[in-house]
């Protein structure tokens, strides 16, 4: 497994490595997929034009990061992760500075990597880091 021999080298030489897909922790059965300018299509259609993907087993990863003596920390939803570490207010800061349109273009693009309905919960992050405590920036639990 790549993820294997990713995590041996984090484990062995420290850095980190962000993971940012759609995913489920656990098996996401059938979930191969085709997409072509931005719509789905048969994944037979037009070979080497259009992009196949497979949603990802976090699970699976942890497993294999741990065996390997790494630590993946659990995945949290993209609109989260986003918003912890401070994306509302950089996209403040870059508003202030932007024309009116492009301060809209910015928003758009903000809603749709945030919003649950649109990239914000589908996608998800992890983090693959040396085995240890603590939790990374980003990665709080909420509470219940």
């Amino acid at each position: 497994l790549v993820i294997a021999a990713l995590a041996r080298q984090v484990a062995q030489h420290g850095g980190a490595m962000l993971i940012i897909d759609y995913g489920r922790d656990g098996n996401p059965g059938d979930s191969l997929q085709a997409v072509a300018d931005h719509k789905p299509v048969d994944i037979f259609h037009a070979p080497g034009q259009s992009d196949l993907s497979h949603w990802v087993d976090f699970a699976a990863l942890e497993k294999a990061a741990s065996a390997a003596g790494a630590r993946l920390v659990p995945p949290v939803p993209q609109g989260q992760f986003l918003m912890r570490i401070g994306l509302a207010a950089r996209a403040e800061q870059a508003g202030k500075m932007a024309a009116p349109e492009t301060r809209r273009a910015l928003m758009a693009a903000i809603d749709r990597l945030t919003s649950p309905e649109q990239m914000g919960a589908v996608f998800k992050v992890a983090l693959l880091v040396p085995r240890g405590d603590g939790t990374p920036p980003g990665f709080e639990q909420d509470s219940p």
